[in-house]
């Protein structure tokens, strides 16, 4: 059930923060509709992974239930690159805009608040500090230092992307595939 939890909010969050930047903070076009697209359909097959596993969990002998590990082990070859990929996502959508994200001290300076205000709104009306708060957000998730040590633990904490995804081989029954080949070459033209 957490680890259930812990990718949806994940993947909801990504999604989140994608979607305030395009929809509030710039604007809804169909190229950052297709962005935002793409981190709902890593979000959701993260989550139909962990469902499928819990779904097919299994008891041991000794009374302890595991998660079903084919669909978890695709899970760990595919994470590695989906973070980096939203982090990505996230700059293209946010552009140069994510610079534009004054300080709190500055958008508290009475000389340039009237400035903030009338130079950086976000679209439809939205407030200055508002569109600056969305941005700043984007930005410790996306490209601050953090961001970047985070880009890293999530590319490698698990093993190498490629790594996992060789290794899974080993685990997985060819049969069903192997025969569906086989019908198909078997049959006339």
């Amino acid at each position: 059930m957490e680890l259930r939890r812990a990718h949806a909010l994940g993947g909801d969050c990504g999604r989140g923060r994608g979607g305030r930047v395009a929809e509030r903070a710039v604007d809804l076009r169909a190229r950052s509709n297709r962005l935002i697209g793409e981190i709902w359909s890593y979000a959701e097959l993260a989550r139909s992974a962990v469902i499928a596993g819990e779904a097919e969990a299994r008891e041991w002998p000794g009374g302890m239930w595991t998660c079903a590990s084919g669909p978890l082990h695709v899970l760990r070859g595919i994470l590695p690159v989906w973070f980096p990929r939203v982090n990505e996502i996230l700059r293209l959508i946010g552009s140069h805009n994510m610079f534009a994200t004054p300080t709190a001290a500055q958008i508290a300076d009475k000389d340039l608040r009237g400035l903030i205000d009338r130079y950086l709104p976000g679209a439809k009306g939205m407030a200055a500090e508002e569109r600056i708060r969305i941005f700043r957000l984007a930005w410790d998730f996306a490209g601050s230092a953090l961001a970047s040590r985070n880009e890293q633990y999530e590319r490698f904490y698990l093993a190498s992307s490629a790594r996992n995804m060789s290794r899974h081989l080993a685990f997985t029954d060819r049969g069903r595939a192997d025969r569906l080949v086989d019908r198909f070459l078997k049959e006339p033209y």
